[in-house]
């Protein structure tokens, strides 16, 4: 890792990049929610550079400002310096973690260290976890879900707030290789995440059959582990390179043409690791390797039952920022018969953000609630498709603490659940 020093300089030269300009402003969701030049990108710059020269101390106020950043980036896409904001904020918070002194805990910090160490729980390689996704879906069978979510938790604070995020959970997704085929077209291997094999079984089950009816032998490494996002939006860059070092093994196979991911939020970590790292992975976004497959092969191009159903389409920040990625979903999607796609106006993040809707629950629910309020303007939409399993969770949370019946799904579940087989 970075000596202090190296670390120091390089958030220096990133910084002096930004020159105030302010044409971030429109496009950072905190800044537009909370009017707060702090909580600005701009801002937070010049907190870190008073940080850097001494002028300013960390503490409890000013940590707080660069806790409430989302990390969506969407400042970088509009920054004519193109200040690598998301890498700066990410060293920043390294950098605190390393050269703090020991503070007075506020309230604040000790639900910041709670939510981390809950995260870590669920999302480390343990046999502890696989209990606990087995209590918990024997929790959703035996009803007890339903009766808690009427009478205790039906404000969705504390415990109930992270039990409002769970999802219908299926049996969990084998880490064994799927079976062998006969002259496929290539192999693939699957980026299931530190929580997609118990969480989100159903869309890494419906990638795998669209992959495979498309003549790919689809692999999904044991070995593999979480992208480490978390923890390096925590500062902790040890144990995300830790991480990262794991996943280029299990995924470095000379046979594979390609990593698929379900999850936008881990696709830019994973394409990140050849600048933090120095070893790229082919990794690419389910339905932009399904388009691509589409326009390359005729002879097994993948099509569609029709389905006349109103489908909004949810673009999470993190996609924007993948090239190719952002259209991908409804070019997929209009290849179904009869569907008519809606996509969101509002450029804003919806305030999922990894572990952010946790860390900052009030603003997190400020912004999916503005959201929101586009997606039910839709009243016959019957789908609301995403492709980071953040932001679905918190979306589907919040239509169901509304009491809509809106299905939140990944493209990937809807395309299969439509897909002709031969």
């Amino acid at each position: 890792m970075l000596k202090d020093v190296e670390l120091e300089n390089n958030m220096t030269q990133a910084a002096d990049r930004c020159v105030k300009c302010g044409l971030c402003l429109p496009y950072c969701p905190t800044y537009g929610l909370l009017q707060n030049e702090n909580d600005s990108p701009r801002g937070r710059i010049s907190l870190i550079q008073g940080l850097l020269s001494g002028q300013l101390s960390a503490s409890p106020c000013l940590t707080k400002h660069l806790d409430r950043c989302l990390d969506c980036r969407a400042c970088e896409k509009a920054c004519p310096s193109n200040v690598p904001y998301g890498q700066l904020l990410d060293d920043a918070r390294h950098w605190l973690e390393r050269t703090s002194t020991a503070q007075e805990a506020t309230p604040e910090d000790n639900l910041l260290k709670r939510n981390q160490a809950l995260i870590r729980f669920l999302t480390a390689e343990r046999p502890g976890r696989q209990w606990l996704f087995f209590l918990l879906r024997l929790y959703q069978a035996s009803g007890m879900q339903w009766l808690l979510r009427k009478t205790l938790w039906r404000k969705q604070r504390g415990l109930g707030r992270l039990e409002s995020l769970l999802p219908t959970l299926s049996r969990p997704l084998s880490t064994i290789d799927f079976s062998a085929m006969a002259q496929p077209q290539g192999q693939v291997a699957l980026f299931s995440g530190c929580l997609g094999k118990d969480a989100d079984s159903r869309t890494l089950r419906a990638a795998t059959l669209l992959l495979r009816h498309a003549g790919y032998q689809v692999h999904c490494p044991p070995r593999q582990r979480c992208c480490g996002a978390l923890d390096l939006h925590a500062g902790r860059h040890n144990e995300a390179a830790a991480l990262a070092q794991e996943n280029m093994a299990a995924f470095g196979l000379p046979a594979i043409i390609a990593v698929i991911s379900t999850a936008s939020g881990c696709e830019i970590t994973l394409r990140e690791y050849q600048q933090r790292y120095g070893k790229q992975l082919p990794v690419i976004d389910i339905c932009h390797f399904l388009k691509r497959h589409n326009d390359n092969n005729s002879g097994r191009k993948l099509s569609f039952r029709a389905l006349s159903a109103d489908v909004i389409i949810h673009t999470p920040c993190s996609q924007k920022l993948l090239p190719g990625a952002v259209g991908a979903n409804e070019q997929m999607l209009a290849q179904i018969p009869e569907i008519r796609l809606i996509t969101l106006s509002k450029h804003s993040c919806c305030g999922a953000a990894g572990r952010y809707l946790l860390d900052q629950p009030v603003i997190a629910d400020q912004l999916r609630d503005a959201q929101l309020n586009e997606v039910l303007a839709h009243t016959d939409a019957k789908f609301l498709v995403s492709s980071n399993l953040g932001c679905a969770l918190h979306l589907a949370a919040g239509l169901r603490h509304q009491g809509q019946q809106i299905e939140v799904i990944h493209p990937a579940v809807l395309l299969a659940r439509q897909l002709i087989h031969d």
